[in-house]
């Protein structure tokens, strides 16, 4: 906003010295239009070069907690990492779009804090300590709520959202309010992002998951059918088109742990193991073999 004033002002004073110099409006209107667009256009880019410092700043942050192994370590450096970007809000008077930017990029972090935290109450419950488990479920709780409020207030505007193409802000914003019964809203806010998400496997099987659970089976092999149709070698989502087809209960395993980032809460006993079996067929080499409590809780299913 501040760069759009300033511009405005410098086209004013180019308007007249335009009209001065020419003894002429045409002229005046000529040089009002350069000095505008000349002016907007470096302070728009002094703007943004400021925010994206910023957010390179907080990403290598948040790119260590992902290299950390300890998930309360991982999540210090999470919360570092959000207030690095909150000093970004100061910046938001300067310029459009940075607002909706910075609420994007904070809501999602937070959104990353509480999966961390569903984390660690999965392995509370696999070590059989609900009390535990129950602390980290409500901690969780208090990080989504966080990050609903952040991402709510990214995407209040549609334009924006389909400007920067932020497809994975919507998303989350979209799985929290389907896990919390809004579950009509959450698909219409999906289906906004379908043109900067139809390239990602993810983002059709979200929303193919969110129609089957929400007993439209019908939509929901249409849009994995459509997903197919951009992303033909994709797997998981021909598992879930397979799946649909022949009324099971749809399998999301095949997405990864980028299903998790989005889903936490999908992540339990039983879809852990499934994951981690998977990951171990595939020779993924990230893939840890599974611990005592696992095996048990695999033998106790088969």
């Amino acid at each position: 906003m501040k760069n759009f004033l300033i511009a405005m002002v410098i086209s004013v004073g180019c308007y007249f010295l335009g009209w001065q110099v020419a003894n002429n409006w045409g002229a005046g209107v000529l040089t009002a239009l350069f000095g505008f667009v000349l002016t907007y256009f470096i302070l728009l880019r002094r703007s943004f070069k400021k925010l994206n410092n910023l957010i390179q700043e907080a990403m290598g942050v948040v790119q260590q907690a992902q290299s950390l192994q300890d998930p309360n370590a991982q999540l210090r450096q999470l919360d570092e990492g959000i207030q690095i970007m909150k000093k970004g809000f100061s910046l938001s008077s300067e310029q459009f779009l940075m607002k909706g930017i910075l609420n994007g990029q904070v809501g999602a972090l937070e959104y990353q804090a509480g999966s961390i935290l569903m984390q660690l109450k999965l392995r509370e419950e696999l070590q059989h300590q609900s009390v535990k488990a129950r602390k980290f479920q409500s901690k969780a709780n208090a990080r989504f709520k966080e990050a609903k409020v952040y991402l709510e207030k990214a995407n209040e505007q549609s334009w924006q959202t389909k400007l920067t193409r932020n497809w994975h802000s919507m998303a989350m914003l979209a799985a929290l309010q389907f896990r919390e019964g809004e579950k009509e809203e959450a698909i219409k806010n999906l289906k906004k992002v379908k043109g900067p998400g139809s390239s990602d496997p993810l983002y059709w099987g979200m929303l193919t998951w969110m129609l089957y659970d929400n007993n439209q089976p019908e939509d929901g092999l249409i849009a994995v059918t459509e997903g197919l149709s951009k992303n033909e070698e994709s797997a998981a989502l021909k598992d879930m088109a397979n799946c649909i087809q022949n009324k099971k209960s749809l399998s999301f395993v095949k997405f990864g742990m980028n299903w998790f980032m989005f889903f936490p809460d999908h992540l339990t006993r039983d879809a852990a193991m499934k994951l981690q079996m998977e990951m171990q067929e595939q020779g993924n080499e990230g893939a840890a073999p599974m611990n005592r409590a696992m095996r048990r809780q695999m033998k106790r299913k088969t």
